[in-house]
């Protein structure tokens, strides 16, 4: 009897270090340069894929580099969940209809966060409350040159508006040049090549915090 109870103990001290340890892995900002490689125009079965979707692209490079989604605690449902709070995208089944009359339908419940840029809670409000200060503004080119990272996500305004319009997944940073992965228009380049059309960027630098940080 002792024995066993030295033995749950000791597995429950391994559960909990172990745990903490996940939680504070380091995002690895080449995981999420290489999915964003290997998926930018060849699109993930494993998610949605939307008309327009730079910021359901970029969504999924962030989880590849380590971060887990976030879930609410009420049950899934097909659509788009408007939130502020939770970051996800999931292919889930729903019973439809009444009794006789019941049927299963099969589609996608993501969040607001995952898949729009800026407005109507996306993507910009709910990673800017985590990352804070490691979100970078900025008009000038040599100042996303110096703080980019493999994995770091960025988000471009056109000259004359107001709103951020378009996501981007960095891959790869030299001395003088920016290499990125899309979707919408899918391709991967430069910015320099892009950046004559758009006027800001804004630069989240998810390297610099560790996976699981609190979010809430």
């Amino acid at each position: 009897m002792k024995k066993r109870i030295v033995i749950s103990i000791f597995v429950l001290i391994l559960l909990i270090t172990s745990s903490t340890a996940l939680a504070y892995q380091p995002y690895n900002g080449a995981y999420a340069a290489q999915y964003a490689l290997n998926h930018y125009n060849n699109p993930n079965p494993n998610f949605n894929e939307w008309s327009a979707d730079c910021t359901n692209f970029a969504s999924q490079a962030v989880w590849a580099g380590g971060f887990q989604m976030v879930y609410p605690n009420s049950p899934l449902r097909i659509g788009v969940m408007d939130t502020s709070n939770h970051w996800f995208s999931r292919k889930i089944r729903e019973e439809r209809g009444v009794w006789p009359l019941r049927w299963t339908v099969e589609g996608w419940a993501e969040s607001s966060t995952w898949i729009r840029v800026e407005r109507n809670r996306g993507f910009y409000p709910y990673w800017k409350g985590i990352l804070g200060p490691n979100v970078i503004e900025t008009s000038n080119w040599r100042t996303l040159l110096s703080h980019a990272k493999p994995g770091d996500i960025i988000q471009l305004r056109r000259s004359g508006e107001q709103h951020r319009s378009h996501s981007i997944v960095v891959t790869q940073v030299t001395n003088d040049n920016i290499y990125i992965a899309q979707r919408s228009a899918n391709r991967k380049g430069d910015v320099k090549d892009i950046s004559e059309r758009y006027s800001h960027f804004t630069l989240f630098k998810f390297n610099s915090i560790p996976v699981n940080f609190p979010l809430e």
